[in-house]
């Protein structure tokens, strides 16, 4: 007999054409874009502990005193850790997504659609629900598949006979990131990527990500809103470990949209910043402030400072 998922879902989009209501969650640290559509309330699931992080899409749970490998079903992140494949474009920054949101021993909810079925690795299939955190610190229940899909760090997966109306949500999901050029589907720079995610970790809120090409004579810094909404950076402020800085006049900064400041001699393009080099090529710090003095995103690279007792490297440090 056929084992359905036990939740109930408001499915308040159509299968053709939807316009998603789109939120800013938080968890651990880290912003993240979600759908109201995708509202749920589990009417029953098993409660699992996170025992160790494997990649993207695979993880360790402590279920019923007993550690199982589960492979979180609705989608496929690019491979970090397959034993026959390189490790593929977006596989780092989905595998430390996944890392900073299934925190070991952080507590999630598992919901089965067969609950002995495994995969050929001899892994459970599971959804995996989470609290994550409102604008006004409200717990929203959301499911990780879907967290990855929507903010482009993989892609729909259903055949692993994922029911409806989830089937349908994976897919639009995947949709919307393609349609607006998140993550992967932005071909973006993944290191930029993978420095904001480290950023997250501080206490202050980083609403934008940045990014220094530090060589040649066109130096540039690239910020992209990683929100949901426009920002007008009419007097935020990019500033330099040496404290040289750069104020916006009025600019309007879309969703998921990115500008470049270029600086050196043979700057050019939208925003001169100066036509002196800005960035040292031994490492140095972008911060970028909001009109209100607030850090709103950082990105640094191997710095060496000097003290009494010699260097001291800077470079694996989370500040």
């Amino acid at each position: 007999m056929k084992i359905h998922i036990a939740f109930a879902m408001i499915f308040a989009v159509c299968s053709l054409c939807f316009a998603f209501n789109i939120i800013e969650l938080h968890r651990n640290g880290v912003t993240f874009l979600y759908a109201k559509e995708f509202a749920i309330s589990l009417q029953s699931s098993q409660t699992a502990l996170i025992n160790r992080h494997i990649d993207g899409d695979t993880v360790e749970v402590r279920l019923n005193e007993k550690v199982k490998t589960l492979r979180i079903i609705g989608l496929d992140t690019p491979e970090s850790v397959h034993p026959q494949k390189e490790v593929e474009y977006f596989a780092r920054a989905a595998s430390l997504f996944t890392k900073i949101l299934l925190e070991k021993d952080g507590r999630v909810f598992l919901t089965f659609q067969y609950p002995d079925l495994l995969d050929r690795y001899q892994r459970l299939l599971a959804h995996v629900w989470y609290y994550a955190f409102d604008s006004s610190n409200e717990p929203v229940l959301v499911s990780h598949s879907l967290v990855l899909l929507l903010n482009g760090y993989g892609r729909a997966l259903t055949s692993y006979r994922v029911d409806e109306p989830m089937r349908d949500f994976l897919l639009q999901a995947e949709r919307y990131a393609r349609e607006n050029s998140l993550g992967l589907w932005g071909k973006i720079d993944e290191n930029m990527v993978l420095q904001n995610l480290k950023s997250g970790f501080s206490t202050t809120p980083v609403s934008v990500g940045v990014y220094v090409e530090y060589k040649g004579q066109a130096e540039k810094v690239f910020v992209i809103n990683l929100g949901g909404t426009e920002l007008n950076l009419k007097g935020w402020k990019i500033e330099s470990y040496g404290g040289q800085s750069f104020i916006f006049p009025d600019f309007v900064l879309k969703p998921r949209e990115s500008v470049v400041i270029s600086s050196g001699p043979k700057a050019a393009g939208t925003f001169i910043w100066t036509k002196a080099y800005v960035w040292n090529n031994s490492g140095d710090e972008a911060r970028v402030y909001d009109q209100n003095g607030e850090l709103a995103g950082r990105y640094f690279y191997p710095m060496i400072f000097y003290s009494d007792h010699g260097a001291l490297n800077f470079e694996h440090i989370s500040f």
